[in-house]
């Protein structure tokens, strides 16, 4: 009988499964001996193998520093990193009506370059020589916000002799030792409490830029903004699907009384609001579109009276100005031969139609 999770027939068949299939996003473990991954988007059982209790309880095992809140009569999930045979996951146990399950979503091993994942251009353009603002990159779970954020902050840091500090739940990418740039990585939960905690005590900490993983609360937010206008460059991820949710999102934190003043620091510190998405290409891999709102008067202008139609209207006509819609983003693809005819027309409606109903 193993006596640790790595030598369980379970774990030799999830590292069969990585080292076959390099695309696959998840696994999902159930203690009712069902194995699952989800490869190209689509959930697929492994039939050859049955999980039995105790391979569950080793790999629950490997979580015994995390223990699973208990909020009244319901216990919620633990969502920790893990590390097994050089693999790094993100590990979220919870509790569910038949027992319990675990999914892991495997890290990358190394950072990819910008331009392998289609990072926009006008975020380039400006991200080597911003020194000060808030820089939002938005799009729902599995959009590959944290992918885009680790790749432009590695991009940068190759680049500037400054102090980066990240603030991740948990942390997914690690930065190189041997750059300009020196990196700070801290994790909730393990090196600090909160996001709010450890965005304020960054503050103390010397650094140019801030990476905050989520801004969930009124204090994330408005610290967060602050920093943003002291002088640091500030980048967080946000649960938004276009810009101009994004700054709704970003003011419905902030309590009523402090509305008018915030939006008028929002109007002159938001440098740029990226959203992506990830569509499906016929090989069945992924592939990110990007909406793009950068500060100009006119952004700034609609940021300040609140008025969202008139900052969709900015980010559908102002090309010349770097904004960018769905629309353009999959017409420049195309452009550039990184999606073929095929993918622009199947897709083209599909974003046009969510441009269309904002």
């Amino acid at each position: 009988m193993a006596s640790t999770f790595k030598e369980t027939k379970l774990w030799v068949r999830v590292k069969h499964w990585l080292d076959t299939y390099k695309d696959i996003s998840d696994l999902i473990i159930d203690n009712k001996g069902v194995l699952l991954y989800v490869r190209k988007g689509e959930l697929m059982a492994d039939t050859e193998h049955e999980v039995d209790v105790e391979e569950f309880m080793l790999l629950m095992g490997e979580l015994r520093n995390h223990t699973i809140e208990d909020e009244g009569t319901e216990k919620f999930s633990v969502d920790a990193a893990l590390s097994l045979d050089g693999h790094r996951f993100r590990a979220a146990l919870y509790r569910y009506m038949k027992g319990y399950r675990v999914v892991l979503r495997p890290f990358a091993s190394n950072i990819p370059d910008p331009t392998t994942i289609n990072m926009p251009d006008q975020l380039l353009d400006v991200g080597g020589t911003l020194d000060r603002g808030l820089v939002l990159v938005c799009g729902p779970t599995g959009a590959g916000k944290t992918t885009t954020l680790a790749s432009f902050l590695k991009w940068r840091g190759g680049r500037r002799k400054e102090h980066i500090i990240t603030l991740e739940d948990p942390i997914e990418y690690i930065y190189p030792d041997n750059t300009p740039a020196l990196y700070s990585q801290r994790e909730i939960g393990t090196h600090v409490e909160s996001f709010a905690n450890g965005l304020r005590a960054a503050l103390r900490q010397r650094p140019h830029v801030i990476m905050v993983g989520e801004i969930r609360d009124q204090i994330t937010a408005e610290v967060a903004l602050q920093a943003a206008e002291t002088g640091h460059l500030v980048l967080a991820s946000f649960h938004t699907g276009t810009p101009e949710e994004a700054v709704q999102r970003y003011l419905q934190l902030i309590p009523e009384s402090r509305q008018e003043f915030t939006r008028a620091i929002l109007a002159t510190s938001l440098e740029m609001v990226i959203c992506q998405k990830l569509i499906t290409l016929p090989s069945g891999s992924r592939f990110a579109i990007h909406e793009v709102m950068k500060r100009t008067p006119a952004v700034s202008n609609c940021v300040r009276k609140g008025n969202w139609t008139g900052m969709r209207q900015q980010i559908a006509l102002g090309k010349t100005q770097g904004q960018q819609d769905f629309k353009l983003s999959l017409e420049n693809a195309k452009t550039k031969k990184l999606i073929d005819d095929a993918t622009l027309q199947k897709w083209l409606p599909l974003v046009s139609a969510q441009n269309a109903g904002d």
